[in-house]
């Protein structure tokens, strides 16, 4: 397969390097630039479970071209942030493909289906160095044709020691720390507070714009500040005794006088009622979330938010 030389490195400036490497390593099937944007020890976290090191990027990589040779990884946005010791990237992606091949879920559907995904990359000279992943796979497996619940049982058989240790770590983490600092996090816990803690209506009101639009997946779309009240009631409905806390925040300007805001979260909480089917399990969770909003007027006016729901049921098995 002929690679691309790599056009992309440490004098590029951070948005171009996102959506560069990206279009080198997908569109162009560069998957062996890989090793050359992404530290060797790089470390990729995701609820699904943890990837360790550049080699792993590229096998898993190459395992989602062959049930998907024609993925496309389009660029929505990429919000980002200096972080002293190098820049903290929020790049929001649309895909389109075709289940062509065999997956981790089953035999090849041959159904085309759209996928949304937030990689968060901290990119130090050049390199990526570490990496939040996070992306629902539940959208996807509906429109392939795959039951959850099985994909659920799966993904819990193979969690393996290091993905379970992180995931207890990051629980104990988000109960116990403090918030990010950053200028936008006061309205980006008041906002996240409202919708998946106290279901508080006036600050849900306060906070969001009355034509406020949610995108939950490629294939839903939720109009006006009831509908997203309602939509976010029904998400943390199953879960109790929650606690939320900012992990990144970054902002750019949009327009004139409004910002794009991407905040990557995590949540804790009881699996105290029906989720996807699962009844009450009583266990705790760990939620990783990460929500891209644009912010005109101090009022939230777009919604993407993106958490792996699959990976969530598979705690509560």
């Amino acid at each position: 397969m002929q690679q691309s030389p790599g056009r992309f490195g440490a004098e590029s400036e951070l948005v171009e390097f996102i959506l560069g490497i990206t279009y080198e390593i997908w569109e162009e099937r560069g998957v062996e630039l890989i090793r050359r944007y992404y530290a060797d020890d790089v470390q990729v976290y995701a609820l699904s479970g943890l990837v360790s090191g550049a080699k792993q990027v590229v096998d898993d990589t190459y395992a989602m071209l062959t049930a998907f040779p024609d993925r496309l990884l389009l660029g929505e946005n990429v919000i980002w942030s200096d972080e002293g010791t190098g820049q903290l990237s929020s790049h929001r992606i649309l895909s389109t493909m075709t289940n062509s091949g065999d997956s981790a879920w089953g035999s090849a559907t041959h159904r085309k289906a759209q996928l949304r995904t937030v990689a968060e990359c901290l990119v130090q000279q050049g390199r990526v160095t570490e990496e939040w992943l996070v992306r629902d796979t539940l959208p996807l497996l509906r429109q392939l044709g795959f039951d959850e619940i099985t994909a659920a049982q799966t993904m819990a058989r193979h969690r393996d020691a290091q993905t379970q240790s992180w995931l207890t770590r990051a629980a104990e983490r988000t109960a116990s720390a403090e918030d990010v600092d950053h200028p936008w996090s006061a309205f980006a816990a008041g906002l996240l507070q409202a919708l998946w803690v106290s279901g508080d209506q006036e600050q849900i009101s306060r906070l969001v714009a009355p034509y406020a639009v949610a995108y939950p997946s490629p294939l839903e779309v939720v109009s006006g500040v009831s509908g997203i009240a309602a939509h976010y009631r029904a998400r943390r409905a199953p879960f109790q005794d929650a606690k939320l806390r900012l992990d990144h925040v970054a902002a750019q300007r949009w327009a004139r006088s409004g910002h794009d805001v991407a905040v990557r979260w995590s949540l804790v909480a009881r699996h105290g009622d029906d989720y996807l089917g699962v009844a009450a399990s009583r266990r705790d969770v760990y939620v990783l979330g990460v929500s891209h909003w644009r912010v005109l007027g101090g009022r939230m006016v777009a919604d993407w938010s993106q958490f792996d729901q699959v990976a969530v049921l598979a705690q509560c098995l």
